[in-house]
């Protein structure tokens, strides 16, 4: 497991895709504007890698159709670790619909593929401001 900008003054984000390209691009995108970033290839790996870091890990981006586990049994297992985890579900399915259970137990949102880097960044950044106030609480 790597964290890439390990010193990076923003929060971890772990990153869950198995496009190879699309993970690259995201990774870059979000180490440019100051988050630390892990990315994992698949469901399992991302449960390995939260079991670990759940107490760093300040949001995940999970892509909804990857194969192994998909984005929903990815979601419970790591709502399982962590029930205040903070979740973004991606997919290149746009139908907000398809999300609406996951919305309903928890995930703080939908980000259609493909996404703009400014997209991207003031999602996160609110999702990330969100989490802060409703922990706080």
């Amino acid at each position: 497991m790597r964290i890439s900008n390990p010193g990076g003054p923003r929060e971890l984000i772990m990153l869950v895709d198995d496009d190879e390209f699309f993970s690259l691009l995201t990774e870059r995108v979000l180490v440019s504007d100051g988050y630390k970033v892990v990315v994992a290839r698949n469901g399992v790996q991302a449960v390995d890698f939260f079991q670990v870091l759940h107490d760093e890990v300040e949001l995940v981006l999970l892509d909804y159709v990857m194969p192994i586990m998909d984005g929903t049994e990815v979601f419970e297992e790591l709502r399982g670790i962590d029930p205040r985890v903070g979740v973004l579900m991606t997919s290149g399915y746009t139908d907000p619909d398809r999300f609406k259970g996951l919305i309903e137990k928890g995930a703080r949102g939908f980000i259609p593929k493909p996404m703009t880097q400014t997209t991207l960044l003031t999602q996160v950044r609110a999702t990330l401001d969100r989490l802060a106030i409703s922990h706080r609480k």
